[in-house]
C-alpha cells in the first residue's frame, strides 16, 4: 500500500487560502477608501474664507476637525492599497496618497493645528474589515 502524498493537497489549499486572502486585502483596503471619502467630506465648524482669486467661500475646519474641502486635491488623491506576501501568507490592508501635505493636515505644522483624519478613518473601517477576515475561508 503507497502512502497518498499530502503536500500536493496542502500545497493546493495554501494557493486558495493565499488567494482569498489577496482579495480580502483589496476588499478591506476598498472599505478603508470608501472610509476616507466619507470622513473627509461634509461641514465643518472653523472661520469661513473666501477661495482665492474666486467669489466663493468655504469654512475650514477647526483644530481637531478633519481637514475641510478646500481645493477637492486630498479625498480623490488617495487609492487602496492591497497586498500579500506569498512566504508568510501576511496581507497589507492600506490606503495611500501622493498629497505633500497630507501629513501637515494630520500632524499640523508650527502655524497650524493638527487636523487628525487618519484614526477616524480607521475607526469608521474597522468593522467591516473585521467582517471581511472574519468570514470562514473555502478551502
Amino acid at each position: 500500500m503507497s502512502v497518498p502524498d499530502i503536500s500536493i493537497e496542502v500545497a493546493k489549499k495554501v494557493q486558495a487560502i493565499g488567494q482569498q486572502m489577496k482579495s480580502r486585502a483589496v476588499r478591506g483596503s476598498r472599505a478603508l477608501k470608501t472610509a476616507e471619502l466619507q470622513v473627509l467630506r461634509g461641514q465643518r465648524g472653523g472661520k469661513v474664507y473666501k477661495k482665492p482669486g474666486m467669489s466663493t467661500h468655504y469654512t475650514a475646519s477647526a483644530p481637531g476637525e478633519p481637514p475641510a474641502v478646500r481645493s477637492h486635491k486630498l479625498r480623490p488623491s488617495f487609492r487602496p492599497v492591497g497586498s500579500t506576501s506569498a512566504g508568510a501568507l501576511s496581507v497589507k490592508v492600506a490606503i495611500e496618497t501622493d498629497t505633500h501635505y497630507a501629513g501637515y493636515l494630520e500632524h499640523g505644522t508650527s502655524k497650524m493645528a493638527a487636523r487628525p483624519y487618519v484614526e477616524k478613518i480607521k475607526q469608521q473601517a474597522e468593522p467591516e474589515i473585521l467582517s471581511i477576515f472574519n468570514a470562514p475561508y473555502n478551502v
